[in-house]
């Protein structure tokens, strides 16, 4: 009786939602707009017929624009996209739930594309704001 009333560890994922701390958000105090519903992003993707795969784009996006808005110099810059790991692994958790069937793997993949990304248009952005 009372193991049953224990959620299991996909209920318990899937009822999560991150919150940044505010010792973070405090790195990122230009940025107005930090948050992103990757779930209604996705079902807004879907209903106006675009790739899920925008979802991914945007928060990419968000996160680049973030990282630069509150540094001087792309070092600054990529530190904070440092910062970000425990958001990023969430945001594509989400998204990976919102397609159905995934693997571990494809979902690590994502995580660490996305890193990757992040880093290179974090630095691009810098050098072609100078």
């Amino acid at each position: 009786m009372y193991l049953e009333s224990i959620p299991n560890d996909e209920l318990i994922e899937r009822n999560y939602k991150y919150i940044m701390p505010e010792e973070l958000r405090e790195h990122f105090r230009k940025s107005e707009d930090i948050f992103m519903d990757i779930e209604y992003e996705h079902r807004q993707a879907i209903n106006t017929n675009q790739r899920p795969r925008i979802v991914v784009e945007k928060s990419l996006l968000q996160h680049v624009r973030m990282c630069v808005e509150n540094s001087k110099d792309v070092d600054g810059a990529l530190a904070l996209s440092d910062l970000l790991q425990e958001e990023i692994e969430y945001r594509i958790r989400c998204f990976t739930r919102c397609l159905s069937k995934t693997s571990e793997s494809y979902v690590k993949w994502l995580q660490e594309d996305y890193k990757r990304k992040l880093k290179v248009n974090v630095i691009r952005s810098v050098h072609h704001g100078e």
